[in-house]
């Protein structure tokens, strides 16, 4: 009956975060998207751009685990998301940089395997990314939103605090204050980057232990 209580009150806090901040995460989504569509349409010119980094990248992807895939996978990804949040104290920046270059990537990946066989990579494409890209993109999603939010408590918090008044006496109380005006910034920041951290333990065992399986099945079709 404990767990079901608790259950029950994340959820609520889960969807009261989504639902409040549903604009944030729409503009987020979209600068994702646009980002993708745009990398996928112009692929071949932004390789161009990027060629002297692609000899790195190459080789760590191609590098072997040192642990379990599904574990290492989700250390590198939540180390990365939680960079991004924290980093995301300076005016939100890195929350929005974090959205369009994963969304750049993504369709830097997209647009050139599909070119080299449209209909046979595109199958390839959707049955390597699609399983755990469903967990992780709205999780990247959820911690960018989250590193705004973020951005927004401080702010907002040291704004109403306004600690170039001088008069001692009455900073407890602007303290008080800013603090019951602006802690649901706090509080629903927390809830999406712990929610997200939910959902990329989701997708690492995914992508570590079954979209390779996935791969090899539709491959075998052709």
């Amino acid at each position: 009956m404990e767990i079901n209580r608790y259950f029950s009150i994340a959820k609520r806090e889960v969807k009261s975060s989504i639902v409040d901040n549903k604009r944030l995460i729409c503009l987020m989504f979209s600068l994702y998207v646009i980002s993708a569509v745009l990398a996928w349409i112009f692929h071949a010119q932004l390789l161009e751009i990027l060629n002297p980094f692609l000899g790195e990248i190459k080789a760590e992807m191609s590098r072997e685990f040192t642990m379990d895939p599904a574990l290492e996978l989700f250390i590198n990804n939540e180390t990365a998301g939680l960079t991004t949040y924290f980093s995301s104290v300076f005016f939100g920046i890195m929350s929005f940089v974090s959205v369009i270059v994963n969304g750049i990537a993504i369709g830097i990946v997209g647009g050139k395997v599909v070119s080299m066989d449209p209909f046979r990579m595109s199958l390839m494409f959707i049955a390597l990314i699609v399983p755990h890209g469903i967990f992780e993109i709205p999780a990247l999603i959820f911690e960018s939103a989250a590193g705004v939010l973020l951005f927004l408590f401080i702010w907002r918090f040291l704004k109403i605090i306004d600690t170039t008044r001088n008069d001692v006496s009455s900073f407890k109380l602007r303290v008080k204050n800013s603090w019951k005006l602006n802690r649901i910034y706090l509080k629903q920041s927390v809830v999406l980057m712990v929610f997200s951290c939910f959902l990329l333990i989701i997708a690492a065992l995914i992508e570590g232990h079954v979209t390779e399986h996935i791969g090899i099945w539709v491959d075998s079709f052709f």
